[in-house]
């Protein structure tokens, strides 16, 4: 199952980047730390439902609402390389 969830991507004339369940996930658990070990919230009180306060929920809020600066920088495959 691929994971469609856009980037943050600021290059002009670039393709939408979408993150592999892998990526998606080292993402929301990192974010989810810095959230548990005291960073500040990326979200509005209003945008965030009430009795909600578990970090991995509010990191998965923050990607779905688009708050993370998040740049996936991927290597080239070799097959994908010209010759």
């Amino acid at each position: 199952m691929r994971r469609e969830r856009k980037a943050v991507n600021e290059k002009k004339n670039s393709k939408p980047q979408f993150f592999s369940k892998y990526e998606y996930i080292r993402i929301i658990s990192a974010r989810a730390q810095q959230i548990a070990a005291g960073a500040p919230l990326l979200l509005s009180e209003e945008e965030i439902p009430p009795g909600l306060d578990d970090p991995i929920e509010l990191a998965k809020l923050e990607f779905e609402k688009g708050r993370l600066p998040v740049i996936i920088e991927r290597g080239i495959r070799i097959r994908d390389r010209k010759r």
